[in-house]
């Protein structure tokens, strides 16, 4: 570099800032989501409602995806029906049952276990 002259800062060419454009209305929102979808589905932990839930017992079948388990279909009082599976171990007895409701954070899945037989 010559005595006298000053460095100046290298001016962006169009193809650079069509490439700085395209990362960040492109690859930025990208990222965000997978970002996000990694936390919805590794990260956001199952927490009680604190709803108990009544229902009766409908239907009970062996679960072929859940070794040494049982399927029980539920109809709650709500009206919904839901599948819960439960180790042979700790069948509940009667008709009756308490089931108590379980949802995550962010994207609201439901999952239900069964709390008590109704005495």
């Amino acid at each position: 570099m010559a005595p006298g002259k000053t460095r100046q800062p290298a001016k962006r060419t169009d193809a650079e800032k069509a490439r700085a454009k395209r990362f960040i209305y492109l690859w930025v929102p990208i990222i965000c989501l997978v970002i996000i979808g990694v936390y919805a589905s590794a990260l956001d932990p199952m927490r009680p409602t604190g709803r108990v839930i009544k229902g009766s017992v409908m239907e009970i079948k062996r679960s072929s995806q859940q070794p040494m388990s049982v399927l029980y279909k539920i109809r709650l009082e709500t009206g919904e029906e839901v599948e819960i599976a439960v180790p042979e171990k700790s069948k509940p007895a009667g008709s009756q049952v308490m089931v108590e409701e379980f949802s995550t954070a962010l994207l609201k899945k439901k999952r239900y276990e069964i709390k008590e037989p109704v005495r």
